[in-house]
């Protein structure tokens, strides 16, 4: 074992989505935004990653600290596809499901290379006690967020 995984933790995520204090926006945000204001959205089939709400790693990242985690840890939610995640947000936002549409990655010019799996194994994470909450649940508080963000902006 190396010094630094025996004094300290490095936390890797996958799909970060959520509100940005930057403003910079995440595939999550963007979905949810057009599927609110009923627009399309385009989803790669062939492309996963692990969807990783960003308040939920938060409150994660002081546990390990807490903890006193060591090494590589990988929080992050569950595998999905582009598709399967937007879907979720679809469905939670109770909006038409076919606004939606499934795209292969081989079928878009992207201007740089993306991996078709960046989703990753959190095994350490749960028997460290850092499991996130499911994605339909991380999703459900992301919609809430956005619906009464809407409504004092709309105020």
């Amino acid at each position: 074992m190396s010094l630094l995984e025996d004094s300290s933790a490095i936390v890797r995520v996958s799909g970060l989505y959520g509100y940005s204090p930057t403003g910079k926006r995440n595939f999550g945000i963007r979905a949810l935004e057009s599927l609110a204001e009923g627009r399309e959205v385009r989803a790669f089939v062939d492309q996963y990653l692990s969807p990783t709400y960003v308040p939920a790693l938060a409150e994660r990242i002081l546990k390990v600290y807490e903890k006193q985690v060591t090494g590589i840890v990988h929080i992050a939610g569950e595998r999905l596809s582009r598709y399967e995640f937007a879907l979720t947000i679809a469905e939670v936002l109770g909006v038409d499901r076919a606004l939606v549409k499934p795209v292969k990655m081989s079928s878009v010019k992207l201007l740089a290379r993306r991996p078709k799996d960046s989703s990753l194994d959190v095994s350490k994470a749960v028997r460290e006690g850092l499991a996130l909450p499911p994605t339909r649940d991380c999703v459900r508080e992301f919609v809430s967020l956005y619906k009464n963000k809407n409504k004092t902006t709309d105020s």
